[in-house]
């Protein structure tokens, strides 16, 4: 009795450090995708910078070192924020295939069930496990309503959007399919 309980505990242990490991990685993905737009945001601010008028102006008037070091410094932080993503992203990968390689040598959810119907512990870890994703999807739909509603009031406006989400309609659909996971 004792060692199917520590069966159990240990295969949904693993499940929720997966699940935890697999959101971590997609939010990685997210993150890297928002700093790798910020990198080239700053480098087409420099480049812009580079070959404008403003910068004739600037280097008649002794600004443009400074103006350039300025802009130079911003594309140093952007590019510096993105490698640490990916080198954080590289990790949270290998940390997850590690565990994954793990939980492949424990019985399945499905085995489990097959081998102990009517265990309560079972049940309990098991509703556990569905409600911490459950919690999860939830948050991300909510971050996603919440893009959809400033899309929404600020059709016309100048703004910067709580994802990177270009439209309303891309974050309604995504939050829909979060809705039918949860289901």
């Amino acid at each position: 009795m004792e060692e199917m309980r520590t069966i159990i505990r240990k295969k949904y242990t693993m499940d929720r450090e997966l699940s935890a490991w697999r959101w971590e990685v997609q939010q990685l993905k997210e993150d890297l995708a928002q700093k790798t737009w910020a990198l080239r945001e700053a480098k087409v601010a420099l480049a812009e910078y580079e070959g404008g008028i403003q910068s004739f102006f600037h280097k008649l008037s002794g600004k443009f070192a400074d103006k350039q070091e300025a802009l130079s410094k911003q594309v140093r932080i952007a590019q510096a924020a993105q490698d640490y993503c990916e080198s954080q992203l590289a990790s949270a990968k290998a940390a997850l295939q590690d565990l994954e390689e793990a939980a492949a040598k424990l019985p399945t959810r499905e085995e489990l069930f097959v081998q102990y119907p009517d265990n309560d512990y079972l049940k309990q870890q098991d509703a556990l496990l569905c409600a911490d994703r459950a919690i999860r999807l939830l948050r991300k739909n909510e971050r996603f309503l919440l893009e959809a509603r400033d899309w929404a009031e600020n059709r016309n406006a100048d703004f910067n959007p709580l994802g990177i989400q270009y439209d309303k309609t891309v974050s309604l659909n995504k939050a829909a399919d979060c809705a039918r996971e949860i289901w």
